[in-house]
C-alpha cells in the first residue's frame, strides 16, 4: 500500500530525523559561541562566558565565591534537619554575612531589628505543636496569602532622639521631655446614654414611657437618672485619660484643639466663681470636650504656668508667607557674602580650631577591647601567608587555586592516626566542622580522664564510654575517639610524665585566663593601651625548676616525614604558645621551662 503523503509541517511529537537536520540559521543558537577560529581578535587572559568575555582573575574569583556558596548551602541543608528554626536563621545571618550587610545599608538598625523579629517569630512558632523548616515556610506563605503583616520592628527607645506617635493608653508609664496632646476639641462620646433601653449594674434597666392611646412617648424619671449617671461616668473616664496624657510630659506640654464656637466659650467661662480654689461640680459636669475643661480652668492658672494662644486660619497663612519671605531674604544675603572676608574674627578662629582638631588617641580607636589567642594566631598566619603570596598574577592565581583545593579538602581532613574505631560508627558530620568536632572530642577526653588510673589499652574504651554516660561527651563526639590514639599518648614519655604529675597533684587542666598586654607589644600600633587577651591552656605541670606548658593539637598533617609535620605545627602555633607562656608566668609568677605541643595525628611530642 502506498503511504499517505505527509502534509506540510510537523505533527505532534515529530521532528526532523538524523539525516534531515534543519540548517542552522544565521546567528548563534542557544549555548553556542564562536570558537577560537571564529573569534581571532579575542584577547589573551579573557574567558568567554555566554556572549561576554571576562578577565581570567575575575573568573577564578567567581569560581571561588560559587564554591563557597555551594559548600555553605550544602552544610546548612544538613544542619536544617536537626537545628531549631531560630538557630538555623542565626547561622544563615552569621555565615552568609547578611546580618552585617543590612546593618551597613540605609536604616540598617531597623533592618537588623526586622531580622531579629523574624528569629523571635520562629522561636514562638516552634513553641507550638508544629516543628521543622517545611512547616514554618508554609506558615509564612499563608501569612502572605492572607495579607497578615506584623509591621516593622520598633527600634526607638524612650531616650532616643525621635518623635513617637501613640495613643494615650499606650503612653501609660512612659515619660517624654516634650509632649504634644492633640484633638482636645473632640466632643465626648455619649451615645451609650441615648439608647432606647439603658442598663446599669446597680439601678437595673430603664426605658421610655409609651402611651398607646395618646400615641405619646417620653423618657421616664428612672431613664433620665440612668442617662445622667452614664454621662457622668463617661466624663469621669475622659477626665482620667486627660490626666494620664497631661502627666506624660517632663518639661513641656503643648495641647491643641479646634472649635468653631471658641469665642463664645471664652466669653461664657471667663468669670467662673471658684469654690475653695476648685471649679464647681455643676460647671465641670456641663463640659462637652476636654477643651471646655481647659478653658474653665485657665483663669485660675498663673500665666507663668500656662499660656493660651488663639490662632485663626488666616493667621497661619500669614505667618507661613512671612516665614518664607524671611527665609528667601536670608538665602540671598548668604549668597551675596564675600567668601574671602572674615566677618567675625573670634568665631573664625574658633571654627578653624574645631575643624583642624585631631583626636590624640586616634590609633587606639581600632584596637580590640578583648581578643582570643586563637584569633591572634590566625592573624599571624594570615600575615605570613600574605607575605608569601606576593602580588604578581601567577601567585594570585595560585593562591585562589590553593584556596579552592583547601575548601574541597575540608570535606574530609582525617589523617591515618584519626581513623574512627569502626566503619559503622562514622559520624554523620561532614565539611569544615568535622575537624573542629574531632578536636573538641579529644580535648574533652584528655580533660576528664585520670591519666594515672589507666594502665592498658583495654581500659581506655570503658573510660571513654563512662564519659559518654556522664554527659561529658555526646554520641557524635564519642564516634570520633580512637582508643589507640589515647593509649599511644598515655604510654608516651609525655603521657607517663603527666600521669605521675596527676597522681601527685601537680597537673592543672583547662586553665582559663584573661590578661592585659599593651598594644605596642602586640604589634597593633604605637600605643600603651591595654588589650585584653583571653584563652584556655590545655594543661601545665608544676616541677621543681619551673612549669611545663602542654598544648594538644589534632590538626591534620600532610603526608611527608614526621619531622616536616612537627616543624609545620611548631611554626603555626608559636605565637599562640608565646601568649600562653606570658599568661602562665603572669598568673603563677613562675618560670615556664618547657613548651610542648602533642600532636595526636603524628602521635609525638614537639618542643617549641
Amino acid at each position: 500500500e502506498e503511504e499517505p503523503e505527509q502534509e506540510e509541517g510537523l505533527g505532534p511529537g515529530e521532528g526532523p530525523g538524523p539525516e534531515e537536520e534543519p540548517e542552522q540559521e544565521e546567528g548563534l543558537g542557544p549555548g553556542k559561541g564562536p570558537g577560537p577560529e571564529e573569534n581571532p581578535d579575542r584577547e589573551e587572559g579573557l574567558i568567554t562566558v555566554g556572549l561576554c568575555s571576562i578577565p581570567a582573575e575575575a573568573a577564578h574569583s567567581i569560581s571561588l565565591k560559587s564554591l563557597k556558596l555551594s559548600l555553605l548551602m550544602e552544610r546548612l541543608r544538613g544542619e536544617a534537619r536537626h537545628l531549631p528554626i531560630h538557630e538555623l536563621l542565626y547561622r544563615v545571618y552569621k555565615e552568609s554575612g547578611y546580618y552585617d550587610y543590612v546593618s551597613a545599608m540605609p536604616a540598617g538598625e531597623t533592618r537588623r531589628a526586622n531580622l531579629d523579629m523574624l528569629v523571635e517569630k520562629a522561636a514562638a512558632y516552634e513553641s507550638t505543636s508544629y516543628k521543622g523548616l517545611f512547616h514554618f515556610v508554609r506558615y509564612i506563605e499563608k501569612l502572605k496569602k492572607f495579607d497578615t503583616d506584623f509591621g516593622e520592628a520598633s527600634v526607638a527607645g524612650e531616650q532616643d532622639n525621635t518623635v513617637r506617635i501613640m495613643s494615650i493608653h499606650k503612653s501609660k508609664g512612659l515619660e517624654f521631655p516634650v509632649v504634644f496632646l492633640a484633638g482636645l476639641g473632640k466632643r465626648f462620646n455619649k451615645q451609650d446614654a441615648y439608647g432606647q433601653i439603658l442598663l446599669d449594674a446597680d439601678l437595673g434597666a430603664a426605658a421610655d414611657f409609651l402611651d398607646l392611646e395618646l400615641r405619646v412617648k417620653a423618657p421616664t424619671l428612672k431613664k433620665q437618672a440612668l442617662k445622667r449617671r452614664m454621662e457622668l461616668e463617661t466624663m469621669g473616664e475622659e477626665l482620667r485619660v486627660l490626666y494620664v496624657a497631661m502627666t506624660r510630659a517632663k518639661e513641656k506640654l503643648i495641647m491643641t484643639a479646634a472649635d468653631k464656637s471658641l469665642e463664645n466659650k471664652l466669653g461664657k467661662w471667663k468669670d467662673i466663681p471658684l469654690s475653695q480654689g476648685q471649679l464647681p461640680y455643676t460647671i465641670l459636669a456641663s463640659a462637652n470636650s476636654c477643651l471646655d475643661w481647659l478653658i474653665m480652668a485657665q483663669p485660675a492658672i498663673p500665666a507663668a504656668h500656662m499660656e493660651m494662644r488663639q490662632i485663626q486660619v488666616k493667621d497661619l497663612i500669614g505667618e507661613e508667607i512671612t516665614r518664607q519671605i524671611i527665609r528667601k531674604m536670608k538665602k540671598e544675603d548668604l549668597l551675596n557674602l564675600d567668601g574671602e572676608r572674615v566677618y567675625d574674627a573670634a568665631f573664625g578662629t574658633h571654627l578653624r580650631k574645631v575643624l583642624e582638631y585631631e583626636y590624640p588617641y586616634e590609633s587606639d580607636t581600632g584596637l580590640y577591647a578583648m581578643v582570643s589567642v586563637s584569633e591572634l594566631k590566625k592573624q599571624s598566619q594570615i600575615g605570613r601567608a600574605e607575605d608569601a603570596i606576593g602580588t604578581d598574577r601567577d601567585n594570585l592565581e595560585g593562591a585562589a587555586l590553593g584556596e579552592l583545593t583547601a575548601l574541597r579538602g575540608k570535606q574530609d581532613v582525617a589523617g591515618s592516626g584519626f581513623r574512627e574505631s569502626g566503619e559503622q560508627n562514622k559520624p554523620s558530620s561532614s565539611g569544615p566542622n568535622r575537624g573542629a568536632l574531632r578536636g573538641t572530642a579529644y580535648h574533652a577526653v584528655l580533660e576528664h580522664i585520670r591519666f594515672h588510673e589507666i594502665h592498658s589499652l583495654s581500659e581506655v574504651k570503658p573510660v571513654v564510654d563512662e564519659l559518654l554516660e556522664n554527659g561529658f561527651l555526646d554520641q557524635e563526639a564519642r564516634d570520633f575517639i580512637n582508643p589507640n590514639v589515647i593509649w599511644n599518648f598515655l604510654s608516651s614519655s609525655l603521657g607517663t610524665r603527666m600521669a605521675k604529675a596527676q597522681a601527685e597533684g601537680r597537673i592543672h587542666k583547662e586553665q582559663q585566663f584573661i590578661i592585659g598586654i599593651p598594644a605596642r607589644e602586640m604589634g597593633l600600633g604605637d600605643s600603651d593601651e591595654l588589650v585584653l587577651i583571653q584563652g584556655i591552656i590545655d594543661a601545665y605541670l608544676e616541677e621543681e625548676d619551673g612549669l611545663v606548658l602542654i598544648d594538644y593539637k589534632t590538626d591534620h598533617v600532610p603526608e611527608g616525614s614526621p619531622e616536616q609535620g612537627a616543624k609545620m605545627l611548631a611554626e603555626r602555633y608559636r605565637v599562640q604558645l608565646d601568649y600562653y607562656e606570658r599568661a602562665l608566668t603572669q598568673l603563677t609568677e613562675k618560670h615556664v621551662k618547657e613548651r610542648i605541643i602533642y600532636s595526636l595525628a603524628l602521635q609525638m611530642s614537639i618542643n617549641v
